[in-house]
């Protein structure tokens, strides 16, 4: 057993091993500070634990990272907080409470197979290949100068009802659509690259995030201007 009174500095020249067959205990009843020049890697073949404060005294933990933070699991990650859980990136945010999910961003889309809702610019589109579906109680659909209501009757009120008449509309409504695209991401004979991460970077500087499947393939909605950066893979081209 070693123990000093006073301040204690260890200089070592070369490297340094230490080799602890038992347990392993460090108690320091102050700050701690460590500075780390290279690398540092840190193998737990059991549990890792940390606790940071406690339900009299709570405190805090940051993590900063300049650079790269990735976090993975081969099973299950579960994030759990009591009051809030906030994600942030840019202008939009994630905000999780004990009653509520709220999500901002200038721009949000939802896409699935052959299916997609866009809400962006005071626009709202949503579209489906093969059904869209909406069930209520009642049902209003309104304009600037038109609506219809659905309940046990159908309502249509506007200043003009055509139907099956488009061509006759005076005040025609634009109609856009976002096709979708299909990536494919193969090696240089022609095999599929499964999971990769892309991400993809709007005309405007905005991206988003995916990744292609056991297939290497993935569905996105590209813009014109749009580039694909595939994460870790050089010289890749698009067809």
């Amino acid at each position: 057993m070693r123990s000093t009174q006073g301040s204690l500095s260890e200089t070592v020249a070369g490297g340094a091993r230490r080799d602890v067959r038992g347990r392993d205990s460090v108690e320091v009843h102050g700050g701690r500070q460590s500075t780390i020049e290279g690398d540092d890697i840190r193998r737990v073949a059991g549990s890792a634990v940390s606790v940071v404060g406690s339900a009299s005294a709570p405190g805090s933990m940051s993590t900063h990272v300049e650079g790269e933070l990735r976090s993975y699991a081969t099973k299950t990650m579960d994030l759990t907080a009591d009051e809030e859980l906030v994600v942030r990136c840019g202008e939009s945010s994630l905000r999780i409470g004990p009653d509520h999910v709220e999500i901002i961003s200038p721009k949000m889309m939802l896409a699935a197979k052959d299916a997609q809702l866009v809400l962006a610019d005071g626009e709202i589109r949503l579209s489906g290949k093969n059904l869209i579906q909406g069930n209520a109680k009642e049902i209003l659909f309104k304009s600037d100068g038109a609506a219809i209501g659905l309940t046990s009757e159908a309502a249509i009120d506007g200043s003009q009802v055509l139907l099956n008449s488009p061509a006759e509309a005076q005040d025609q409504v634009e109609e856009r659509t976002d096709e979708p695209t299909t990536i494919e991401l193969v090696d240089q004979d022609g095999n599929p690259i499964a999971n990769q991460r892309f991400r993809i970077v709007r005309g405007d500087g905005s991206s988003i995030s995916g990744a292609v499947d056991a297939e290497g393939k993935a569905t996105v909605f590209l813009d014109e201007d749009a580039q694909i950066e595939f994460e870790g893979v050089r010289d890749a081209e698009s067809e």
